[in-house]
């Protein structure tokens, strides 16, 4: 059996089931939908006298309903349950604080003004009425708490901002929800509060489940926010609160969230300083970034920013946090933005700058024509200066007169550096990692570590250039730099020559012959003329090497005073800058010890020790004429066998 009836109110309706002498249960309907059916997301309430084997009882189901045509539905328990039954209704007026329902939608909205007051309204919501929406806006920073009391079954409670103007609910533009977290038909009052900056704003209340309907109190009251400045910090570059020049500690507060998601303070360092930015006070997360505009273009570009923090905290916990940041002069910018797009907080930003002491009045400069000369090493030189933001890179000129081994050491920083030594070896005043960079290194730490470093290096007399720059985008740091020079010793009267026609000469070798000297830069070759009278077997011992050597044994067979790839007798080369030796048994004439970089980069000096010892090549030999299993002869010599498919080791041939 199925009743229809109307109510023109709200109104808590009362159904009762009695008289029956078999089971039967109640369900009342709101056809929700209206497509004319009963269908179970249309069902409000239903109930059955809770009896067994064949006890019956009353049964009543008490709802309260918003306005609209409702039906309810009595139906045997069982098919083999049949009854007679009285079914009696009875209504009880529901008290709401306007006779017009509060729409549903953000345009239909019952308009609350600007929230300065305490207020508190009544009303339905649940069936026909799904959602009840409050507009409401705040002049000015503004805490809001909401209470729900006085429900009957569950509602859910959000407040939106309408933050793309699109006019609808947006889950991005949810800034709070709250809800009685009671199940099993259990109520309790519940409440919201947010903080949040001046705006428009809507609460949106709606029952929890479909078959939920109930009345509600909703007590609205608020209170002020403290913020320093009641314009608020804009959300770029041009718009930004200006500090001014950064000369005495700062305190402001001002609140994030909802429409102003970000605020933007612009200050000037007018020299070096170690700036200090806290934020505390602030109730949801909230992180802070340092940018300096470093291609001007007016953007928070990801090359320009150069710090970021946050609490480092989850699941809703908050603690103060600070940046710390060595500077050099220039206009910077703090920008606080809100963590997720539901938080909203009042915050406290303190700033201050502890101005730092650079070694020099004039920074030195990014590239070769504005390097600062720090002369010739004659005693070692020290500095400390900066790198970072504005100030990419650091170079020192040094002139050296003789060959030395340069030493460059790094402390006291306080950020990841790069110190590189270069020489103009192409002479196009640019300092390129090929073929200029002679030595890199850097500090080896990681995950915001650093430690003291240093490099070294042999060079030969000429100009050089030591540059210290940040390792990455986002590191400013003070530095100590500390520049010397070693002699290193050279025995040979003159640079040797490059050439078999400018070689070095050692004469007829007769015993033992030691000398140093020192290749790489601009000097990639040293070339050493030895002549032996008779057969012998030659040494060549290498020692005192930094970097690795590349070293050839040549016989200018054709004497057309090239190094021809066909008269190359040996060849050696160190490894980790190792010792090394280079052997070879030779029968009376003139050679050529080509020493090079084992690689362009390498740089080193060595000591060369020439000496020989018995066992030369055979003094004669004979080949049957056509004995092709004599084309080719195979020298032992120490522990190496001379022998090679390709013929590139090739003693004699027919």
């Amino acid at each position: 059996d199925i009743y229809r009836f109307t109510v023109t109110a709200p109104t808590a309706v009362t159904a009762t089931i009695s008289q029956q002498i078999e089971d039967v249960f109640i369900e009342l309907y709101g056809d929700l939908d209206g497509d004319g059916n009963l269908e179970f997301q249309d069902r409000l309430a239903s109930g059955s006298d809770g009896q067994c084997c064949g006890s019956v009882a009353d049964i009543t189901v008490i709802q309260q309903l918003p306005p609209g045509q409702y039906h309810i539905r009595i139906a045997p328990e069982s098919s083999d349950d049949s009854t007679a039954y009285r079914l009696s209704l009875s209504t009880t007026p529901l008290t709401v604080s306007a006779p017009n329902d509060p729409g549903s939608t953000s345009s239909t909205a019952r308009q609350l003004g600007v929230l300065s007051v305490p207020q508190t309204i009544n009303d339905i919501v649940g069936s026909f009425d799904a959602a009840d929406v409050y507009a409401f806006s705040l002049s000015a920073a503004t805490t809001v708490s909401a209470t729900i009391s006085g429900q009957t079954e569950d509602v859910e409670l959000y407040l939106y901002g309408n933050l793309d103007g699109n006019g609808t609910f947006d889950f991005d533009e949810r800034l709070g929800s709250a809800g009685d977290d009671q199940c099993c038909g259990n109520v309790r009052d519940f409440s919201l509060t947010k903080h949040l900056p001046a705006g428009d704003y809507y609460f949106l209340i709606q029952p929890e489940g479909s078959d939920d309907a109930s009345v509600y109190q909703l007590a609205l009251s608020t209170s002020p926010i403290t913020i320093s400045n009641p314009f608020d910090a804009g959300d770029t570059i041009a718009t930004a609160r200006d500090l001014g020049t950064l000369a005495t500690p700062i305190s402001l507060d001002d609140i994030v969230g909802s429409a102003d998601a970000t605020d933007v303070y612009t200050f000037t360092l007018s020299g070096h300083a170690t700036i200090a930015a806290t934020i505390n006070n602030q109730f949801e997360d909230v992180f802070m970034q340092l940018y300096g505009d470093l291609n001007g273009d007016g953007q928070f570009d990801f090359n320009d920013r150069l710090a970021s923090v946050d609490d480092g905290l989850c699941c809703g916990g908050i603690q103060e946090f600070s940046l710390t940041k060595a500077l050099g002069p220039g206009n910077y910018h703090l920008l606080i933005q809100r963590e997720s797009f539901d938080d909203s907080t009042p915050y406290r930003l303190s700033l201050t700058a502890t101005p730092f002491a650079v070694g020099n009045a004039m920074d030195p400069g990014q590239d070769i024509a504005t390097a600062l000369n720090v002369g010739s090493l004659a005693s070692p030189f020290a500095v400390t200066d900066y790198v970072g933001s504005f100030d990419t890179a650091d170079i020192y000129a040094v002139t050296l007169a003789a060959p030395a081994r340069l030493r460059a050491g790094i402390a006291n920083q306080t950020g990841d550096l790069l110190l590189e030594l270069f020489s103009d070896v192409n002479s196009d005043g640019q300092l390129s990692n090929s073929p200029d960079r002679l030595e890199f290194a850097d500090d080896g730490q990681c995950c915001g570590s650093v430690a003291d470093f240093e490099l070294f290096e042999d060079v030969p007399a000429g100009v050089y250039y030591v540059r210290v720059q940040p390792s990455g985008s986002g590191v400013t740091t003070p530095y100590d730099l500390s520049l010397s020079a070693t002699p290193i010793a050279i025995t040979t009267p003159t640079d040797p020559g490059e050439t078999i026609a400018t070689a070095h000469q050692l004469g007829t070798l007769s015993g033992s012959i030691s000398l140093s000297d020192i290749i790489g830069v601009q000097d990639l070759q040293d070339v050493y003329t030895f002549t032996i009278a008779s057969d012998t077997t030659v040494n060549a011992a290498f020692t005192g090497l930094h970097e690795d050597l590349d070293v050839e044994l040549y016989f200018d067979t054709n004497g057309d005073g090239q190094f021809s790839f066909g008269e190359r007798l040996t060849r050696g080369n160190s490894s980790n800058a190792g010792d090394f030796q280079v052997s070879r048994a030779l029968t009376a004439g003139t050679y050529h010890l080509r020493i090079r970089p084992l690689r362009t980069t390498d740089v080193t000096a060595y000591n060369m020790a020439l000496s020989l010892s018995s066992g030369g090549a055979m003094a004669a030999f004979a080949v049957r004429d056509g004995d092709s299993s004599a084309s080719r002869l195979y020298q032992q010599v120490a522990d190496h066998v001379f022998a090679a498919a390709d013929d590139s080791e090739w003693l004699w041939r027919d």
